[in-house]
C-alpha cells in the first residue's frame, strides 16, 4: 500500500499511511473551460483547447470527438469545420492551474 509513517503527540501515537492517487481526467482542459463559461453545455457543444501557441487541438469534449477532429489536429485544417457546427475553442493557458484546485 502506502508507506507506513507514524505521529505522535503527547505521548501518543497515531498510524496512519501515506497514498499517492493518481486520477485522468476526460477533457480536463474541457473541464476547467467550462467551469469559467457555464453558458457552453460541454455534452452538446463542441468545445476544444489549442496548444499554447494555438497550433493544435490538445482537448476535445465528446461533441468535438464526434465531428472527428483528432488529437493534436492543426487549428488551421479544422477551424471551418468547428465554426460550422457552433462550436468553440480556446487558448491553453498555464495559468488555469492556479485557479482550479483539487483537495
Amino acid at each position: 500500500m502506502g508507506k507506513q509513517c507514524y505521529l505522535g503527540r503527547s505521548n501518543k501515537c497515531y498510524k496512519y499511511f501515506l497514498m499517492w492517487v493518481l486520477c485522468d481526467i476526460n477533457a480536463a482542459y474541457v473541464s476547467f473551460i467550462q467551469l469559467f463559461n457555464p453558458q457552453y453545455d460541454i455534452n452538446t457543444t463542441p468545445l476544444g483547447v489549442l496548444s499554447s501557441n494555438q497550433g493544435n487541438v490538445i482537448a476535445r469534449n465528446q461533441p468535438m470527438k464526434a465531428l472527428g477532429i483528432k488529437m493534436g489536429e492543426p487549428h488551421f485544417k479544422v477551424k471551418e469545420l468547428i465554426r460550422d457546427s457552433n462550436g468553440h475553442v480556446w487558448c491553453c493557458l498555464k495559468t488555469w492551474h492556479n485557479h482550479v484546485r483539487f483537495h
